[in-house]
């Protein structure tokens, strides 16, 4: 663990100013991150703690964890004094998403996700930052150019940022149907990829919730209806707690992980390792199955779990 001393921007003749700066302090806390050495040896947990001449950041890296960068703060609870945390870590950084903002105020054309090392990508280093009032605030550095703002964060590693705060997660969860409708499309996509296309017949009788169907298969109706009942009444926070006892294996996650998430940030993480419904209907019209993608598509819009058409880009 480490500890470093960034001071405030000078301030205005008068009085001494308080400890904390004015609210939001995510922009702040950013600016002292920024102030730090790269990404180090490995992702790093930074938390800030305000005092009279500037802002303290305490340092440590974060333990490997093979499930992802955002998993090594399952269950973990920031100090009360800590006026905000963040992650810093490095990786290779690729075009995604809408236009990016550098610090002068120019368009890169593209945001910019972050991912492993290894891919195909520049290098870069990037830190999301949470303060205590669920303000954001993140920036990335492509080799050694200066910082810039890449747009709203947004992911598990927000969430778990969050819920270290003791925080709630961003935003909503989708329709619990969405859990059902991805697992049916991941058998749909692994059939598909294994040199097996198959037809809509087919593909409903792999739905979980075994909607059946005449001669030609169910309709889009039917499977979203079987869509709901395979849940058998449950939501997001029945499941949730469901893994917190002990009683679901399949989220990959402990009990104490569970019960430290919400279940908005549960449901994120139980979709994250499913595939996403644009490149999947992509992948399956690719691959032949265009009968199905439809028919996919038509599911998904009936259950409100979003379009399947279009691309998504991975962060």
């Amino acid at each position: 663990m480490s500890r470093h001393r960034i001071p405030h921007p000078p301030a205005p003749p008068g009085p001494a100013p308080p400890v904390a700066p004015d609210r939001p302090h995510a922009p702040i806390l950013l600016r002292a991150a920024e102030h730090l050495a790269g990404a180090g040896d490995g992702p790093t947990l930074l938390g800030f703690t305000f005092v009279a001449d500037g802002v303290d950041v305490c340092a440590t890296l974060l333990p490997h964890d093979d499930r992802c960068v955002a998993a090594a703060l399952f269950g973990f609870t920031a100090p009360r004094h800590w006026a905000g945390a963040a992650v810093l870590c490095g990786g290779a950084a690729r075009p995604v998403g809408p236009a990016a903002r550098r610090p002068d105020g120019t368009g890169t054309g593209t945001g910019t996700g972050i991912s492993g090392t290894g891919d195909d990508g520049t290098e870069a280093t990037a830190v999301v930052v949470v303060d205590r009032d669920g303000a954001t605030a993140s920036s990335v550095r492509l080799g050694g150019g200066d910082p810039y703002d890449p747009g709203p964060p947004a992911g598990l590693l927000v969430d778990a940022l969050h819920r270290s705060l003791g925080l709630p997660s961003r935003g909503t969860a989708p329709p619990p149907e969405a859990l059902v409708l991805g697992l049916w499309v991941d058998r749909l996509v692994t059939l598909a990829a294994g040199g097996h296309v198959p037809s809509w017949k087919e593909a409903a009788l792999v739905h979980p919730g075994a909607p059946g169907g005449g001669p030609v298969g169910a309709s889009a109706e039917t499977v979203a209806h079987a869509s709901t009942e395979a849940l058998e009444g449950q939501d997001w926070g029945d499941v949730r707690r469901q893994c917190a006892a002990g009683g679901y294996r399949g989220a990959g996650l402990g009990r104490t992980e569970a019960r430290w998430m919400d279940d908005t940030m549960f449901a994120r993480w139980m979709l994250s390792s499913l595939p996403d419904l644009p490149p999947a209907c992509a992948l399956l019209r690719a691959l032949g199955a265009g009968e199905v993608a439809d028919g996919v598509a038509q599911v998904a819009e009936l259950l409100g779990a979003g379009p399947c058409d279009g691309q998504v880009d991975a962060g």
